[in-house]
């Protein structure tokens, strides 16, 4: 299953975003921080979303979950990796919804979703997104930026 664009806007300068605020009902705010890219950081990002959201927002294990994943590739396969690489995490959310983009410092290729081999423990990061996330997909800015991108739901 191919991941479904979202409208575009720009939220970061030369990146930009798949979606608008008011594609998320209600939308609440619009919060952003920027992080090392480093795996260390990967806490941390769980840590913004679960304290942004709240422990009892109906999508936040979902979010802190895919986040994760993302944050992870992000910092693994990206140049955010790098000496002073960032990963930018902006998430917008109402009572119901949540959106959630990470932008990295770019890589040689766009990432895509292939099952993961079943021998490991990597490999399942965008395969959670899909089956997990309402909406998700991956906007490249050339070489210089990408970002991952989903879409979470309560479940009524």
């Amino acid at each position: 299953m191919k991941p479904m664009p979202g409208p575009t806007h720009a939220l970061l300068p030369r990146a930009p975003a798949p979606c608008t605020p008011d594609a998320v009902p209600d939308a609440g705010r619009r919060v952003m921080v920027t992080l090392p890219g480093r795996p260390d950081q990967v806490p941390k990002a769980r840590a913004f979303a679960r304290r942004l959201l709240g422990q009892q927002h109906s999508c936040a294990d979902t979010v802190v979950l895919l986040l994760s994943e993302l944050m992870t590739n992000a910092v693994l396969h990206s140049r955010s990796a790098r000496a002073g690489g960032r990963v930018t995490i902006a998430i917008t959310h109402s009572r119901t919804a949540v959106l959630v983009e990470v932008t990295d410092d770019g890589s040689d290729t766009k990432p895509s979703l292939h099952p993961a081999n079943g021998h490991g423990e990597h490999g399942y990061g965008l395969v959670l997104v899909e089956a997990s996330a309402t909406r998700w997909g991956c906007v490249r800015n050339g070489a210089e930026s990408t970002t991952c991108w989903f879409e979470v739901r309560a479940v009524s």
